[in-house]
């Protein structure tokens, strides 16, 4: 991507970078792919991300969206969530969130943290990790929400920031 960060890259950058990949595999540039791994920095809002890979059926037609996996740090997590708005969309956006450093943190802080994240996204499997061992399998198939239920949850965080909605309508004042 042009800058090196989808944070700070128009948001439009990662749909040419990704038709750009798709088109150096028809032309024989680049071998075939199994997938794309879209990692942001710490606090990326992944609300708009979603916004430009779901509302654009080219991309949508060609890639699956398999799920949003985050990280949250066992230590550190409660007062990043308290302090940051982005953290907390990352939690209730993500299908997994994998709860890092648990081997690190007290058993009471990671039952707490376990609990505001489950309140936050009920719907997301929690697991933890220790000594940052993180088996890749626990990385991918991981969708557990249909693409209706993503959409609509999306749109939800867009219109709670006055962002338009993903068919490009003002936001609905009802979601």
């Amino acid at each position: 991507l042009p800058g090196g960060c989808l944070c700070c890259a128009r948001r439009e950058a990662l749909g040419v970078a990704l038709a750009d990949l798709l088109l150096r595999v028809r032309r024989g540039e680049i071998r075939p792919f199994v997938r794309v791994v879209i990692e942001t920095s710490g606090l990326a809002d992944p609300a708009p991300i979603l916004r430009g890979l779901l509302g654009d059926p080219a991309l949508m037609a060609a890639f699956e969206l398999d799920g949003v996996v985050t990280l949250v740090d066992a230590v550190h997590g409660a007062p990043t969530l308290a302090s940051q708005p982005e953290t907390r969309a990352q939690v209730a956006l993500a299908d997994r969130l994998l709860l890092t450093k648990t081997d690190v943190a007290d058993a009471t802080t990671v039952e707490m943290l376990t609990a505001q994240l489950a309140a936050l996204n009920p719907l997301a499997a929690i697991e933890p990790v220790t000594h940052g061992a993180i088996d890749a399998a626990r990385l991918f198939g991981v969708r557990v929400r249909d693409e209706a239920a993503t959409v609509a949850e999306v749109e939800r965080w867009l219109s709670a920031r006055g962002f338009v909605n993903l068919r490009g309508g003002a936001p609905d004042p009802n979601r």
